[in-house]
């Protein structure tokens, strides 16, 4: 069944990962994942999804080069979701246009609010073919 929307989650935790697909998954969401800045580069040349959710200090690296990542691979379109522990980080993206960042720890109620306003379901009722009114 496909999903109502195409999520790439690249995160390096284990744990982290596994319960952000899960949750995702449960929602409706078709869930890719990947644990580092390579595979994402690889998920994003195969397939490009609809929504990046990502870990700011994946590999250690600076965050503003995960945008030079999804720029690189013509995702530029596509948006960007990020994670970050560091307060100071999260205003320095916001500064740069970079508005959608989640502070750790985070409600998964406020990971699908984020995501919802990302990725919306199709106006039309599964199985039907004839549109919402």
């Amino acid at each position: 069944m496909a999903g109502i929307g195409n999520i790439l989650v690249v995160e390096d935790d284990d744990v982290i990962r596994a319960l952000l697909a899960e949750t995702l998954g449960e929602e409706g969401y078709s869930v890719r994942s990947a644990t580092d800045r390579m595979g994402m580069r690889m998920a994003l040349a195969t397939e490009p999804p609809d929504l990046v959710i990502c870990d700011v200090d994946l590999d250690r690296g600076p965050g503003t080069t995960l945008i030079d990542d999804l720029r690189a691979a013509d995702s530029a379109a596509v948006p960007l979701l990020l994670m970050t522990t560091n307060v100071w980080t999260a205003r320095s993206l916001a500064r740069q246009g970079l508005t959608f960042c989640l502070l750790k720890p985070f409600h998964l109620d406020e990971l699908l609010a984020s995501v919802a306003t990302h990725i919306r379901p199709s106006e039309r009722c599964v199985g039907s073919t004839a549109p919402m009114q």
